[in-house]
């Protein structure tokens, strides 16, 4: 996925520009993955609490 897909979307340029990351830790993913979008420059993933 890392060497092959990731590369020839991000050529095709037509979908964004993709990442990846593989997080391995099920506690901490959560936290991990805002890190990884915040350097992405796409803020947190969670925007509050769920409102029902």
């Amino acid at each position: 996925m890392r060497a092959y897909w990731v590369p020839e979307v991000n050529n095709l340029g037509k979908f964004g520009r993709w990442e990846f990351a593989e997080f391995t830790a099920v506690y901490e993913m959560e936290d991990e993955f805002d890190k990884l979008l915040e350097t992405l420059g796409a803020g947190p993933a969670r925007q509050g609490e769920l409102i029902e």
